[in-house]
């Protein structure tokens, strides 16, 4: 079974967030990991740190098959 995700961790004002984005979505429209999740999407935190946005995301979801991107936007 696969799971075709992946994490996008970023910093905003208020901390680091997380988001999943798929990877098919990723290819099928020629977009960087980073821009195939939308800033709506960063909903998950936030955390005062990447480490725990990341460490967070993991806990959620249990599976991200592509890995875990930190955003420096």
């Amino acid at each position: 079974m696969s799971a075709d995700n992946f994490v996008v961790v970023r910093r905003f004002e208020d901390g680091w967030y997380w988001a999943m984005g798929f990877a098919t979505y990723c290819v099928e429209n020629n977009l960087s990991f980073e821009e195939g999740v939308r800033l709506q999407s960063f909903v998950n935190g936030p955390f005062d740190t990447m480490e725990e946005a990341s460490d967070n995301a993991n806990k959620e979801l249990g599976v991200i098959e592509y890995g875990i991107v930190i955003s420096h936007d």
